[in-house]
């Protein structure tokens, strides 16, 4: 009999669901130009009645929208109440248009600047060769294809038609649709001497006798 493929998620199924940020960054804004040895103020808005988090850092990023690496964090651990975090800008730091920030701990609550310019060291790149407000970078997520009539990527209407300009969208295209993804389940019922285990799995082959012994010690039946 074939083996039981993947885990069984035993007694529940957690799913987790996109969450609002709790955080909207009001500076640095589009088009702002931040010079090397000078301090500036961070400053956000809560975007919920209440902080669902007791602290967070403000990390500057630099890269592609799909691939923001950090490179150092600004402020850590304050109170996300502040509004306000200082960032004194090394002087040893690269000239380059594609800065952001993100805001918060938790993946749920983390806020995004939009893209903005630091004046350091070396010569800013001359042109922007990507969509216009996304730091010089095409847009590479097919979840956000579009380079839409705002200079933004995203998908749906405002960025795949009218404006659409497909030599910065994904694939070349603004004919882009959302990727969907399904998921099937299969629930079994399995019988003990001290009752019953609901288990719920995904992409499940037959249960083996040896796949029932393993749930058997889970439940501590044996």
């Amino acid at each position: 009999m074939a083996k039981l493929i993947l885990s069984l998620l035993l007694l529940t199924v957690l799913y987790a669901l996109p969450s609002k940020a709790g955080y909207s960054i009001v500076f640095p804004a589009t088009g702002s130009v931040l010079e090397a040895g000078y301090i500036y103020n961070i400053t956000w808005t809560l975007t919920k009645d209440t902080p669902t988090e007791p602290a967070i850092d403000v990390i500057l990023t630099q890269g592609p929208p799909d691939n923001l690496m950090p490179l150092m964090t600004i402020c850590k651990d304050i109170d996300p109440t502040a509004l306000i975090c200082q960032f004194s800008i090394p002087t040893t730091i690269k000239s380059a248009i594609d800065y952001a920030l993100t805001i918060g701990k938790s993946t749920a609550n983390v806020g995004y600047s939009s893209y903005f310019t630091i004046k350091g060291v070396g010569v800013l790149a001359q042109g922007n060769n990507g969509c216009p407000n996304m730091g010089g970078h095409k847009c590479t997520d097919p979840l956000s294809p579009c380079c839409g009539i705002d200079g933004y990527c995203g998908i749906g209407p405002g960025f795949c038609d009218k404006g659409c300009d497909p030599k910065f969208s994904y694939g070349g295209t603004c004919n882009a649709k959302p990727k969907r993804k399904r998921f099937s389940t299969e629930t079994w019922i399995f019988s003990f001497g001290s009752g019953n285990l609901l288990a719920v799995g995904m992409g499940i082959e037959e249960v083996t006798d040896e796949d029932e012994r393993i749930v058997n010690l889970i439940a501590g039946s044996e």
